[in-house]
């Protein structure tokens, strides 16, 4: 692989959005650019996570800039952030269709590798699609099992639909190069339906020069100060949280920041209860949320059911700031926290643990919660640094053939 310097990145998300896919994707293309290779972009024009188009870009139908020395090509679809499959389908299958048209562009070379951000299992076709065309090796970037997601968030039935969303899956398993993963569950589900095709575990880890651990101070007879820095959709499930505890009655406050399907609703209940101790905030961007964390005491990172594969962003962040977690969820990401004793662990929707896990945490001396700083700092620095994973990265790709 020695002469494939040019690599094409397809990802429904790249900045000026926000968020783990948008954030993940741009790390990687920067580093393999400024590694020596050429890289171009091609996603969407900006609509995540409300699911319109950014003003700014609102009157393009397509958009091409240079973030940096990485060329990156925003395409048109269809937005929606809609709660409804066949809508969010749609909208999946117009940027799929759409990405297509790319092969009329003029290149100085044709692509040697296409790296491509899986899910939607749409665009990720059009991808494999996109790599015959230019004879370049196909490597399959899977943050999310689909559709197996969507059946545990009950979203979906084992019905036909399901089986041939399963059908390509498998059928992109199977024709990558390599496959890479954002978790363990993930590298190990892939091996049942591909168990030839290599894979490579590519947390989305943290940068650790950017987030800077906290200094925690004694405080006594305060609130308790949380932090939810993140998407407002329904697989977070912030609203049934929202709903079902009283944080001033716990001696503590939950600051929420993010935009999503869901933030119309929590808003109009913040509103309506004032005397429940939330608060929502606009959403932050990225580098803005690493100057947030250190204000607050701890960080609530919630999924509304377990979901095979996933092990949300939030916990690297918060890792890095030193923030003990309030972690609603299982699998991969719970046995982190809990194996490295990062905070407290509770099953999705069980909020009697989740009280209990915040009266804990509020009763804790400032030793127990320096010692979760250091403890998670150090495992961030050592295991979860961005810049340690994409030298991996680079590595890998180097062993493709």
């Amino acid at each position: 692989m020695s002469n494939s310097r040019y690599i094409l990145i397809i990802s429904p998300n790249y900045p000026p959005e926000q968020g783990a896919c948008a954030s993940r994707m741009r790390y990687m293309a920067q580093g393999l650019s400024k590694a020596g290779y050429q890289i171009e972009v091609l996603t969407a024009m900006p609509n995540y996570p409300t699911g319109k188009i950014f003003p700014t870009y609102s009157s393009y139908f397509f958009y091409q800039v240079y973030d940096e020395r990485v060329l990156v090509r925003h395409f048109p679809l269809y937005p929606s952030n809609a709660n409804n499959l066949t809508t969010r389908l749609l909208s999946m299958a117009s940027l799929s269709f759409s990405v297509l048209f790319s092969i009329f562009f003029k290149r100085q070379k044709k692509p040697d590798i296409v790296i491509v951000q899986s899910p939607p299992l749409l665009l990720a076709l059009s991808a494999y699609f996109l790599s015959n065309f230019y004879k370049a090796r196909f490597v399959l970037n899977i943050s999310d099992l689909w559709p197996r997601a969507l059946l545990d968030l009950g979203k979906i039935s084992k019905n036909g639909l399901y089986r041939i969303a399963h059908a390509i899956e498998k059928f992109l398993y199977r024709s990558a190069k390599l496959c890479i993963g954002q978790s363990q569950e993930i590298l190990t589900y892939v091996g049942q339906f591909a168990p030839q095709t290599p894979t490579f575990l590519y947390r989305t880890g943290v940068d650790c020069q950017l987030f800077q651990p906290l200094t925690f101070i004694e405080q006594r007879n305060v609130p308790l100060k949380i932090v939810y820095a993140g998407l407002l959709g329904i697989a977070q499930g912030i609203l049934s949280i929202c709903k079902n505890l009283n944080f001033k009655e716990l001696n503590a406050e939950l600051h929420i920041f993010g935009d999503g399907y869901e933030k119309n609703q929590i808003a109009k209940f913040v509103a309506s209860n004032p005397e429940v101790g939330i608060s929502l905030h606009e959403a932050v961007k990225h580098e803005e949320v690493a100057k947030l964390l250190p204000t607050f005491d701890a960080m609530l990172i919630a999924q509304k059911a377990v979901v095979l594969g996933t092990v949300p962003s939030k916990i690297y962040e918060a890792m890095a700031t030193g923030l003990p977690i309030l972690f609603c969820g299982g699998g991969e990401g719970a046995s982190l926290v809990e194996q490295h004793q990062l905070g407290f662990v509770s099953l999705p929707n069980d909020f009697n643990s989740l009280k209990k896990n915040i009266l804990t945490l509020s009763k804790m001396t400032l030793s127990e919660k320096q010692a979760i700083g250091s403890r998670s700092r150090q495992l961030a620095l050592e295991e979860f640094d961005r810049a340690k994973i994409l030298e991996s990265l680079l590595a890998e790709l180097k062993q493709i053939k």
